[in-house]
């Protein structure tokens, strides 16, 4: 199957609530790392693995497209989400990740960071 980023981020942009309205010239980005991207180190795949596999059992992959996973942004590099430090910091976070519940607090915690730039010049 392919990802069609642009319809995704159109689902995903449409799932925002009222009161996160769409910034002038902003798209949806999605927190969940779409797919494994097999060029990286051996430890970042590992960790897009372990990623993976928690949204999948605790989120069921219902949470693709909608506002618990995304932010707005009208940065191209999705506010650094396809950096390396990203996905080890997406990685810890979710470690203690056992439940819907707290698979939810990880994703709201980590879009926090996000929104705060913290990784737009990590590596």
């Amino acid at each position: 199957m392919t990802w069609d980023t642009g319809k995704h981020a159109e689902l995903l942009g449409a799932s925002a609530p009222p009161n996160m309205p769409r910034p002038d010239g902003a798209f949806a980005a999605h927190i969940k790392p779409t797919n494994i991207w097999w060029s990286r180190n051996d430890d970042i795949i590992l960790a897009q693995k372990r990623i993976l596999d928690k949204f999948d059992k605790y989120l069921r992959g219902l949470e693709d497209d909608f506002a618990t996973n995304g932010f707005w942004t009208t940065d191209p590099s999705h506010l650094g989400t396809h950096r390396n430090a990203f996905i080890e910091a997406l990685d810890k976070a979710f470690k203690g990740v056992n439940s819907t519940a707290t698979a939810k607090t990880a994703l709201q915690k980590i879009r926090t960071r996000i929104l705060n730039n913290e990784f737009v010049t990590n590596t």
